[in-house]
């Protein structure tokens, strides 16, 4: 220190968010503890894993690629494990679909299927569950979002949906996933 402030001769600053190390380990390790909260709040709720169609939304480099490599060595999710990413290049489809992962490319047609979908949020900024999307819905969806949270989804219009006769929001807590609470909404 000079006089009170840092002197930054012999300081080195590098910025490893887009790095392979990242890639590599970051992504196994959020990706473990990410399906190990998705199982146990499927099972907090009484319900089987094996009952239900994981959906991926957004592949990407690290945590939605991380997502299926998890959920793809479960055993109970063999079959039952597709990606809706309408933002991957044709490129980066093509790798993916080497490699395995199943694509849907009409998400609203999917969600109209007779079965339970759990939704997992892999993306950033961009709106991706639209009001249509949640209104295809079959009941029993479980979304999912380990991303920014309010942007890729409706939620305003998910509120809008599941209000009482009073106009409030019907939606309850059913658990944990650390600090963050979990909230079912109940649309009439």
């Amino acid at each position: 220190y000079a006089d009170g402030q840092l002197s930054l001769d012999n300081m080195l600053v590098e910025n490893k968010a887009s790095s392979q190390t990242k890639r590599l380990h970051e992504a196994g390790m959020f990706s473990a503890a990410f399906v190990h909260h998705v199982t146990n709040a499927i099972h907090d709720m009484d319900q089987d894993v094996r009952d239900h169609v994981f959906v991926i939304i957004g592949l990407g480099e690290i945590i939605g690629s991380a997502m299926w490599e998890a959920l793809s060595g479960l055993k109970q999710c063999k079959g039952a494990l597709v990606v809706y990413d309408p933002f991957l290049s044709p490129q980066a489809r093509a790798l993916a679909e080497q490699k395995g992962v199943r694509f849907v490319d009409d998400l609203e047609d999917e969600l109209k299927k007779d079965t339970r979908h759990v939704l997992i949020e892999c993306v950033g900024e961009e709106k991706v569950i639209s009001a249509n999307h949640l209104r295809a819905a079959k009941a029993d969806m479980k979304v999912f979002s380990f991303g920014t949270g309010r942007h890729w989804i409706d939620l305003p219009a998910l509120e809008d949906m599941s209000r009482d006769q009073r106009g409030a929001p019907v939606r309850e807590a059913v658990g944990r996933i650390g600090h963050l609470p979990v909230y079912t909404y109940k649309i009439p």
